[in-house]
């Protein structure tokens, strides 16, 4: 396993596993427009030169934010979202940030468990966020 900075080269790949793991899925050209924005960091994780996870942040001048994670199923449960998750956070306290915010599905409980692991506290919630269906819940870690 390779972890590495994500480059706009990427996406057409990290567009393949967006299909995948998610019921609405970022497009190449969301993408490809966040991926060049100068305040956007991403990481990914590589087996075999083949992009398994991802993860993305844009951050300001006093904080960050995860814009998008994902671990190819196969390879879900082996620790690659947390040290991903771990690459952001580990950025943002070296470029002095104060907080890091990400949504999260109110339903997908596997991915909260790991985000309050990594310190994350639940600081409210949007209604109706993914598809105009199920809510988020607004999570937050101080850095």
């Amino acid at each position: 396993m390779i972890y590495r900075n994500w480059i706009a080269t990427d996406n057409l790949q990290i567009s393949e596993l967006e299909k995948e793991c998610f019921k609405s899925p970022w497009s190449i050209d969301m993408l490809n427009q966040t991926t060049h924005l100068k305040n956007f960091y991403g990481k990914v994780c590589e087996v075999d030169g083949k992009i398994v996870g991802y993860i993305g942040a844009i951050y300001d001048f006093w904080d960050g934010e995860i814009l998008n994670i994902a671990v190819k199923n196969e390879y879900r449960k082996q620790g690659i979202g947390e040290k991903l998750m771990q690459e952001i956070i580990d950025f943002l306290c070296l470029e002095k940030k104060e907080n890091v915010f990400l949504e999260v599905r109110k339903s997908n409980f596997p991915a909260q468990k790991l985000y309050e692991k990594l310190g994350f506290i639940k600081i409210g919630e949007r209604k109706k966020y993914y598809e105009n269906t199920e809510d988020a819940i607004v999570m937050s870690k101080v850095l």
